[in-house]
């Protein structure tokens, strides 16, 4: 369930890159439960898997392919779904914050980021009760992994641009844990049907232009 894993000589010569990142339509909520945070995505999971459904992401064509298969080498599933993807970009002094891409969903969702340019600034990922591992951006790289992963960066020093496209799918026939009734673990508890039950009260949510507080009472 929190295997991360990496794969090199993704299909990036012909990308044009943006010169700034690209805005998405997704928010999402940022959950702290005392010393824990992470982030769970707004996304209407029903309305994703609808046939037809059209994504502006940046991921599409060959690149798109080349991914899914590996999703399917790093899953088992063909029964994939892209719920969204967006360019991923540092300019110097930016640093990509501890996070996590959660979404309310019981079947399973996967992270991943693929680096198309930029000087070396590690990408660090920790899944739940792991060590934390240090993944080069590589161009041509991707990496994989649980949707509870954590990720994050060190500050950018360099001047010309480091960009990447991150994106999260979902996997239809797979489920997120193995959890049944009332029972929840840490890759369930943001559901939330299970926040009150793990004494979590509290939601900070916003997306790019505003930012509410929600408490659970």
């Amino acid at each position: 369930m929190n295997e991360i894993t990496i794969y090199d000589n993704a299909p990036i010569a012909n990308l044009t890159i943006p010169n700034e990142a690209t805005p998405t339509a997704s928010t999402g909520v940022m959950i702290q439960h005392k010393k824990t945070k992470f982030f769970c995505w707004q996304t209407d999971i029903e309305q994703v898997c609808k046939e037809g459904i059209e994504h502006d992401g940046p991921l599409t064509g060959e690149l798109q392919q080349w991914v899914e298969q590996r999703i399917t080498q790093h899953t088992g599933s063909t029964t994939l779904v892209h719920l969204r993807s967006w360019w991923s970009i540092l300019n110097h002094g930016l640093a990509v914050p501890k996070h996590d891409h959660r979404y309310q969903t019981k079947r399973k969702t996967l992270s991943g980021v693929l680096w198309i340019q930029g000087d070396t600034c590690p990408l660090f990922v920790q899944a739940p009760e792991h060590e934390v591992q240090q993944i080069d951006n590589v161009p041509g790289r991707c990496v994989l992994f649980s949707s509870a992963t954590s990720h994050w960066t060190e500050p950018y020093p360099y001047k010309n641009l480091r960009v990447g496209i991150s994106f999260d799918y979902l996997v239809k026939d797979q489920p997120l844990c193995a959890c049944e009734n009332e029972k929840f673990c840490f890759r369930c508890v943001h559901l939330v049907k299970n926040l009150e039950q793990a004494g979590i009260s509290t939601l900070l949510s916003g997306g790019s232009r505003s930012h509410t507080t929600k408490v659970y009472k």
